[in-house]
């Protein structure tokens, strides 16, 4: 028996895609060049501001500080306007994964849903597409991480911390504290992966792992899950 514990409204993004819908053919531009002045970034040589649609600003820095020559480009979102949304952008469709953010924002735009904005939201292996923190797509849990997360409650409030979940396994009456979902296992260290993670573990020798079937509920959302235990496979 399984029983999780999330703090409602918590998401964290491989990539954020903003989204249009529906579609609206507006696209003005208001662009403001600023003298040079010096701020807590560095010395402002050029300040720019443009509309990308109602609701979306696009705000492009140029400046420079001790490091030199930088540019900040940053983009202010109206949560409440009902015609734009933020979700959750995933490689090909699935975790894990690699695919550029451009592709990524392709592959769901279409008409009434079209992305006018994107941006990496996580750390993540170059070479398998693991990412290093907290990851939930429409609501389910695909990798679980410690490190600081950005969200979105269901009444579209932004919200920035370390999400607090708590997550136990039971045997027999004995309770095991689950250290992760989708993620590395470490020493003395109780993880679950689920199909979404792939054909194998990719874990080392030094462990046992118990193969799960008829299981009854949904590992990746709030709530209990029941299985059987099919099979235990140690130090392989």
């Amino acid at each position: 028996m399984m029983r999780q514990y999330l703090t409602k409204g918590v998401i964290f993004f491989i990539s954020l895609l903003i989204v249009l819908s529906p579609y609206l053919s507006y696209f003005g531009k208001k662009t403001i060049v600023a003298e040079a002045q010096t701020t807590s970034i560095g010395a402002i040589i050029e300040d720019e501001e443009t509309v990308i649609t109602p609701g979306v600003k696009q705000r492009k820095i140029h400046f420079t500080n001790e490091r030199g020559s930088q540019r900040l480009s940053m983009l202010d979102v109206n949560l409440a306007d009902k015609n734009l949304s933020i979700e959750v952008g995933l490689p090909n469709g699935k975790y894990p994964g690699l695919q550029t953010l451009t592709n990524q924002a392709k592959l769901v735009s279409k008409e009434n849903h079209t992305v006018i904005g994107g941006v990496n939201g996580d750390f993540f292996n170059t070479s398998t597409g693991d990412v290093s923190g907290l990851l939930i797509h429409k609501g389910e849990i695909l990798h679980t991480g410690v490190r600081g997360a950005f969200g979105i409650t269901k009444n579209g409030k932004a919200i920035i911390g370390v999400p607090e979940f708590v997550h136990t396994v039971k045997v027999k009456g004995a309770e095991y504290n689950v250290s992760g979902i989708n993620t590395s296992r470490g020493t003395d260290q109780l993880v679950i992966f689920t199909p979404d993670f792939g054909t194998s573990t990719n874990t080392n020798q030094y462990g046992a792992e118990v193969i799960l079937e008829n299981v009854q509920g949904d590992v990746k959302s709030v709530g209990t899950v029941k299985a059987t235990v099919k099979e235990v496979r140690n130090s392989q």
